[in-house]
C-alpha cells in the first residue's frame, strides 16, 4: 500500500543530492518538464545535451506528477535513474526548488518501472510529494536520514 507524503521544507546541498540518489535507488527514470512559452536558457539547454544518451522519451503533455495544464502543453523529457543523471541533476542545481525556467527544466519527478509515481514535485510552487510504500519509505529515511523531519504524512 502506497502512502502519500507532503515535503515540509526544502532539500538543499547535501541533501539534495543525497535525495537525488536515494530516490534514484527505488526508481527507473526521473523527468523534467519544459514549459512552452516560457524559453529555456543556456544551462537548462546543456543539461538536456548532457543527460540525452539517457534518453527514455520525449513528449508533448498537458499534465504530469503534480500538474494539469489547460489550454497549453509542455515537453516531458524522462531519462532514465542512473548515477550519472543523478550527479548532473545534483550539479545542475543545489535544491529542488531551483528547477524553474528558464535556467533549468522545471518540475522533476522519479517514477518506478510501472510509470507510477515515487516523487513529484511543483517547482515554481514550492510544492513536492512522495507516493511511496512503508519499505520505499523506511529506504528513503535510511538514506537521508534528514528526510524523516522534512515530509508529513498527507491528510486523508
Amino acid at each position: 500500500m502506497r502512502h502519500m507524503y507532503d515535503l515540509i521544507s526544502e532539500p538543499r546541498d547535501a541533501v539534495w543530492a543525497k535525495l537525488l540518489e536515494a530516490l534514484a535507488s527505488i526508481s527507473a527514470s526521473v523527468a523534467l518538464v519544459v514549459r512552452d512559452g516560457l524559453g529555456l536558457g543556456q544551462s537548462g539547454n546543456a543539461l538536456l545535451q548532457r543527460l540525452e544518451p539517457f534518453l527514455l522519451e520525449r513528449t508533448g503533455v498537458s499534465s504530469w506528477p503534480g500538474t494539469t495544464l489547460f489550454g497549453h502543453q509542455a515537453t516531458l523529457v524522462r531519462f532514465t535513474g542512473n548515477a550519472v543523471v543523478v550527479r548532473e541533476l545534483a550539479a545542475a542545481s543545489d535544491s529542488l526548488y531551483g528547477w524553474t525556467q528558464p535556467a533549468l527544466p522545471e518540475d522533476p519527478s522519479f517514477a518506478r518501472a510501472d510509470g507510477t509515481t515515487v516523487f513529484g514535485s511543483i517547482s515554481h510552487e514550492r510544492d513536492a510529494f512522495f507516493e511511496i510504500t512503508e519499505d520505499e519509505h523506511r529506504r528513503l529515511v535510511t538514506a537521508v536520514p534528514s528526510l524523516a523531519t522534512m515530509m508529513i504524512l498527507h491528510p486523508v
